[in-house]
């Protein structure tokens, strides 16, 4: 997570030279208490270590912590009004996030998957992340989402064969975003030991800027 850290301050650098005169607003969002899928320690310890990090910049931050779908679509919803007007919108998610049947999704606490269609029930799509932060013409998106196999009971999921996967690629050609990955794209992340926040099982990050 001290690499998240890192980025931030770098962007916030380089992105928004004149903090002061700049609105600048992000959303918060760290789902560890799953209902149905495995539970995980430390997204929402990151979560709020990210939120911290933001206020201490300036930033109007909204924080969201272990909600279910109708709460989750609602925060996207309310933060898309937020970021009207703003020069810089930042989304971070920490949680459970995968790609389902080739779409990517995110989990919220009371997402289900049933094994034999692949198919993932209540859950929420990433680009809706993307979409709360399309009004400012800057836009951050922190995907700390991990991958350590959420779904045990489902044999076909791994880190090699068909099955579950981490995130796909993500962008579009005619956004003005930046977009950090907590691993390289479809790769497997692991949640990390308590207290440490969370890890990738690769040595770096990837990011990406489409223009």
């Amino acid at each position: 997570m001290s690499r998240f850290l890192l980025a931030l301050a770098l962007l916030l650098a380089a992105l928004v030279p004149s903090a002061g005169q700049a609105k600048r607003v992000a959303l918060i969002i760290g789902m560890s208490d799953y209902q149905h899928l495995s539970s995980l320690i430390n997204p929402v310890p990151d979560a709020k270590a990210i939120a911290a990090e933001l206020k201490s910049h300036g930033f109007e931050v909204s924080e969201y912590y272990n909600i279910d779908r109708a709460d989750l679509l609602d925060a996207l919803e309310k933060f898309k009004r937020e970021a009207t007007g703003a020069e810089v919108a930042l989304v971070y998610y920490a949680g459970h996030g995968m790609e389902v049947d080739g779409k990517n999704v995110l989990a919220p606490t009371d997402m289900e998957i049933e094994c034999q269609n692949k198919t993932a029930l209540r859950s929420v799509a990433l680009e809706q992340l993307f979409d709360a932060s399309s009004p400012a013409p800057q836009q951050i998106v922190l995907l700390d989402a991990c991958r350590n196999n959420p779904f045990p009971q489902c044999p076909t999921r791994g880190a090699s064969g068909s099955g579950f996967r981490g995130l796909s690629l993500v962008g579009e050609a005619d956004r003005t975003l930046l977009i950090a990955n907590a691993t390289l794209s479809g790769n497997l992340a692991a949640d990390g030991d308590p207290g440490a926040h969370s890890h990738d099982r690769l040595p770096r990050r990837s990011a990406q800027r489409q223009s």
